[in-house]
């Protein structure tokens, strides 16, 4: 499978926090036209990495006076979820965890960390079996491993041992 785009990711970085997320309110915290950014959403969604869920009231919510207040319009929207699964965490570790210089590095330590701290994970992990709990454990050590290889004063310890407690 071809590597995510810088876009892709972003929308899987918002939607780790399992709430689901409609694709007007991806592209406003995205600050892209939703137009754009259909095409972007139906890609992950062909990969398997992302689905739409159940129909449910909007929560869009307009400006009045600079302030957002009042639902604007009544009427159901589709919010976007992550795939669970170990395939597609296999792809969040991936793609999450790939660097080459060092800004990459501070990328990739930002969304691990991310990952690790995610409502996502933390569903995966309480309602897989141990596979995940195992599978992660090996991964995320192999990081920190190939992280310390490229510089050793970036190791974040605490999320290493959370991790495998």
């Amino acid at each position: 499978m071809e590597s995510l785009s810088y876009t892709q990711i972003e929308i899987l970085r918002i939607l780790l926090d399992d709430e689901g997320h409609a694709g007007w309110e991806l592209a406003e915290r995205l600050r892209k036209k939703e137009s754009n950014l259909n095409p972007i959403i139906k890609v992950l969604e062909r990969k398997g990495i992302i689905y739409q869920g159940k129909t449910r009231k909007s929560r869009k919510l307009k400006e009045i006076q600079g302030k957002r207040r009042y639902k604007e319009g009544d009427y159901k929207e589709f919010p976007y979820h992550i795939v669970r699964s170990i395939k597609v965490l296999d792809i969040l570790l991936s793609e999450f965890s790939d660097f080459s210089c060092d800004a990459d590095l501070a990328r990739a330590k930002t969304l691990m960390d991310e990952l690790l701290n995610s409502k996502y994970l933390q569903i995966m992990r309480d309602t897989s079996n141990e596979e995940v709990n195992i599978y992660m454990d090996a991964y995320y050590v192999d990081f920190l491993d190939h992280i310390a290889e490229y510089d050793e004063t970036t190791i974040n310890v605490t999320n290493k041992i959370k991790l495998i407690k």
